[in-house]
């Protein structure tokens, strides 16, 4: 998995071949985040926005969508929070993501 984090644009590729997380990525406010979600694959992958608990260390995350197929979409957050992927079903194959925010300039 590749985590790229430059000022304004952050960014986390990699691949599911199991259950699991992906790296986390901060979105600004002002900003969507880019999903891309790509291969020959039968799981469910989670979009997730961490949660505020109030918990010293304590990471808590909900589910905004989910995909069963490869996609290819912006997502509005209206928040500054922390955003990943979760492959929380899987039966077969491999998914390739890209999770992008801000301006790659």
């Amino acid at each position: 998995m590749a985590n790229t984090s430059t000022g304004s644009f952050s960014r986390v590729i990699g691949s599911f071949d199991s259950t699991g997380s992906s790296d986390a990525i901060v979105v600004n406010a002002a900003r969507g985040v880019d999903v891309s979600i790509s291969g020959t694959f039968a799981q469910t992958i989670d979009l997730e926005r961490e949660t505020s608990t109030g918990a010293a260390n304590a990471e808590n995350w909900v589910v905004i969508e989910s995909y069963t197929a490869p996609v290819e979409k912006v997502v509005r957050n209206a928040s500054r929070r922390r955003l990943r992927l979760t492959c929380s079903a899987d039966t077969s194959g491999e998914s390739f993501f890209d999770l992008t925010a801000g301006n790659r300039e």
